[in-house]
């Protein structure tokens, strides 16, 4: 009786041990390649695979317990009773805990942004540093660190401005009043050119034109979306584009209308 015994807490055992075990194995199989380095994956992978590993191990251990119970005869219905009791209390108690678990788990299965994007929320803006179990860490340009509820992710609008194919701009150029018509048109053709020409400017959509008659001065709408992959390289040629407008402006003879100062 007493090898019965041994041999069927052994096998309990020996099957929640082999379950872990395959589930290391195949977290393995999805996260690391040959040789044990990291897979090409995103951020949000290496925080949502350990996540689901220990999930099912958890899952697997409940299950072990509810074997266990059965081979040895023990009450197993009172025990899930007393657990599911015990649990609602608990999930009144950590109602809070619970909705920033599930805010996490919408957020790394949904990816409304990865980490290092920039985004905007109502009350947030930055760059996004950690998605954490319970927050959100977001870096903001005055270099100060907001920690974001994940609950509040699952309701906010999220602007993920990482994931912008172009970068908008608008701008308006005043030239001087007595600036003749068809040195305006040359001076719209100039920078449609220049548009034209530019290696990181979108080529099938941009604007330039007349736009006004202001008190002081003739506007150019000047309207084009650039194509860079961050925040540095898109001042750079803006700056660069800019730059050629001025050029332009120069060898045409025509004379930009800055704010007059007293």
């Amino acid at each position: 009786v007493g090898l019965l015994v041994a041999l069927q807490f052994f096998a309990v055992v020996a099957g929640v041990w082999t379950a872990y075990r395959l589930i290391d194995v195949l977290v393995s199989y999805f996260f690391f390649r040959k040789g044990g380095r990291p897979k090409a994956k995103t951020t949000f992978d290496s925080l949502l695979i350990p996540l689901v590993s220990r999930s099912l191990k958890v899952f697997v251990t409940c299950i072990g317990i509810v074997v266990f119970a059965e081979t040895f005869r023990l009450p197993v219905i009172g025990v899930l009773s007393g657990m599911g009791l015990g649990g609602l209390a608990l999930a009144f108690a950590a109602k809070d805990t619970l909705s920033n678990l599930l805010g996490s788990l919408t957020v790394l299965i949904d990816r409304p942004f990865e980490i290092g994007d920039w985004i905007k929320t109502e009350n947030v803006e930055g760059i996004v540093e950690l998605v954490g179990m319970r927050s959100t860490r977001v870096r903001t340009f005055y270099d100060s660190v907001i920690t974001v509820p994940n609950s509040l992710l699952i309701t906010a609008v999220v602007d993920n401005m990482g994931l912008r194919r172009h970068r908008r701009h608008k701008l308006t150029i005043g030239l001087e009043c007595d600036t003749p018509p068809e040195l305006v048109d040359a001076f719209c053709e100039a920078v449609r050119e220049l548009i034209r020409r530019h290696p990181y400017t979108r080529k099938d959509h941009y604007h330039v034109y007349l736009n006004d008659f202001g008190q002081k001065s003739l506007s150019i709408l000047v309207y084009f979306f650039l194509d860079c992959d961050h925040w540095s390289m898109e001042l750079r040629e803006r700056h660069r584009l800019l730059v050629n407008v001025l050029e332009a402006a120069k060898e045409l003879g025509v004379e930009i209308a800055f704010p007059n100062q007293t």
